[in-house]
């Protein structure tokens, strides 16, 4: 009995898995293709730049699943699957439209996702995407101008529901810890450190306000006057307890010094404090620049030695090769090692800084400035240009690069633009005054995409407004 009940039991499983197999089979051949369409569609943005031809598809598409699902008649199914193909072409027509017309408030709702309007700015966004919908919708029905003036009043609503957003993520935490900063009694502890963090908090909101589409310059400020909120509440901690110890102004200074002290001591120098504080900052600072350049000069030489110990290898390597090729090689490493020198020592560590990577020189010009918004050459760097031609004459066969950097302060667009203005500048000076090939000189403009320093200081940002001129293949 127990065996006609297994054997029962057995058959019934078989049946399901093949019923289920035979079901997972007909669906992907129902639903395979319109599956894809449905996924297109919306990597395409199909949904917003026709909205109700893509409506009505989804809901053909999500009743054909319910009904398959429910084992209701396929040629019914069948009939929906087709509707859906059919609304998805049409919505795909529409859209061809809606990308010119509504191309402005699309590029609107993309700025304002980027900062996340529709978590911080929830009511904005609800009626900008509501008005955006309309604008597909009047595409849909062929009237054009109405698309365009709802396509407007959806823009305007994004770059609100964008400026309400970027002040929440970049002004709201600060205004707290400015509270923060009033409940702790900054205003007479630390009334400077307070002024400045409000006066900085302000001029942040009053650039976004006036140029909501750089948001560099604005956050800089923003988390600049956060700092300051943040430094005001300690300032405040600090000086009560300090007025409420018996510690005496001395102890205070003393307690000061000793950081001071500890990192010197680190850089083999002894900081003297019988002198004012910014001359031992300024001596620890050129310690630390000295240790650098001289980092960078072994880091060269282990460079030279490796490029020596390759050419070396290949010898010992390949038996065939004659002595008189090592020779050649070897010879001709130590003449652009001699080029490298001679080009290095030709500027001061305040004109330029030199490095080599691989096969190529770089001259990064440190004090080549422009004026502010410009790419004009001013006499003032007539000087360090000479310098750099004096460079160029040691390596005629060489190609030359010239890029130009900017900070991130300013549009992106303005920036490459700016960049590109300043390296194209200085590769024309360079034609002008040299006899060189100007099909192998190149200038290129790299704007604010290629940092080499924190845009969120200032001396970072000097840093990252150069000119890097780059001789490639020196030898």
């Amino acid at each position: 009995m127990k065996l006609k009940q297994i054997f029962k039991l057995f058959i019934t499983l078989q049946l399901f898995f093949v019923s289920f197999s035979f079901s997972q089979d007909m669906q992907k051949s129902l639903f395979g293709d319109v599956d894809k369409k449905v996924e297109e569609a919306l990597e395409a943005k199909l949904n917003l730049l026709s909205p109700a031809n893509f409506e009505r598809a989804y809901n053909f598409y999500t009743e054909a699943k319910a009904d398959f699902k429910e084992g209701e008649n396929l040629k019914d199914i069948q009939g929906k699957i087709n509707n859906v193909s059919t609304l998805l072409e049409l919505a795909k027509e529409k859209s061809e439209v809606s990308k010119i017309t509504l191309k402005s408030s699309m590029k609107a709702r993309n700025d304002a996702l980027t900062v996340e309007a529709e978590k911080n700015a929830p009511e904005l966004w609800r009626q900008a995407e509501e008005k955006f919908r309309d604008a597909g919708e009047e595409v849909e029905d062929g009237d054009i101008p109405n698309a365009e003036e709802a396509s407007k009043e959806a823009e305007d609503l994004y770059r609100s529901a964008e400026l309400n957003s970027i002040k929440v993520m970049y002004l709201d935490e600060t205004w707290k810890l400015i509270n923060t900063a009033k409940e702790e009694e900054a205003e007479n502890y630390a009334p400077k450190t307070l002024e400045n963090a409000i006066s900085l908090v302000n001029n942040a909101e009053k650039e976004l306000s006036q140029n909501r589409y750089d948001t560099d310059l604005p956050r800089n400020i923003a988390q600049q006057a956060k700092y300051e909120a943040n430094h005001a509440i300690y300032l405040s901690k600090f000086i009560r307890d300090f007025e409420d110890s018996d510690k005496s102004l001395e102890t205070l200074l003393l307690s000061y010094e000793d950081p001071l002290k500890k990192i010197s001591a680190h850089f083999d120098y002894e900081a003297k404090f019988d002198q004012p504080i910014d001359k031992v900052s300024n001596e620890i600072v050129q310690k630390i620049v000295e240790l650098k350049t001289e980092h960078q000069s072994v880091s060269q030489a282990n460079m030279d030695l490796e490029q020596e110990i390759k050419i070396l290898k290949e010898e010992l390597g390949g038996l065939s090769k004659e002595k008189s090729e090592l020779s050649a090689k070897m010879t001709k490493l130590a003449e652009t090692k001699a080029k490298y020198e001679k080009v290095n020592n030709s500027f001061t560590k305040e004109e330029a800084e030199i490095f080599k990577e691989g096969s190529n020189i770089y001259i990064r010009l440190i004090s080549l400035n422009f004026p502010v918004g410009k790419a004009t050459i001013e006499p003032a760097n007539f000087g360090l240009l000479a310098k750099v031609q004096n460079a160029l004459r040691e390596f005629p066969n060489s190609t030359v690069v010239i890029e130009g950097h900017t900070d991130s302060y300013g549009g992106d667009e303005k920036n490459l633009e700016l960049s590109q203005e300043r390296a194209s500048a200085v590769k024309q000076y360079l034609l002008a005054n040299m006899n060189l090939d100007s099909k192998k000189v190149m200038a290129f403009g790299y704007g604010e995409t290629k940092p080499i320093a924190n845009n969120e200081t200032k001396e970072g940002r000097a840093k990252n407004r150069r000119i890097d001129l780059i001789i490639q293949n020196a030898e």
